[in-house]
């Protein structure tokens, strides 16, 4: 299993970085919406978590497509320049 640091190079190894990218992501959403917080104002900074879980959404809604395309080589070239 790759760490933190790797860098994958192969169609196998980019779509299980996106996989555990997308795990991860569904993780820290339902730890989100578990315990839902309300939008509040501390020494000067605004925390807001409505925010922070449509960003979530978005990114997650990025994975997929990326991993569809992987999985349907609908973009071919684009996956395998992606990292590169």
């Amino acid at each position: 299993m790759p760490d933190s640091n790797f860098i994958p190079k192969t169609d196998a190894e980019r779509l299980f970085s996106l996989r555990k990218s997308r795990d991860n992501i569904l993780t820290v959403i339902e730890s989100v919406t578990a315990e839902p917080k309300p939008t509040y104002n501390i020494d000067g900074q605004s925390v807001k978590w409505g925010e922070y879980l449509k960003q979530l959404q978005d990114s997650l809604a990025s994975i997929e497509e990326m991993i569809s395309a992987a999985d349907t080589d609908q973009y071919g070239e684009f996956m395998s320049s992606m990292y590169t």
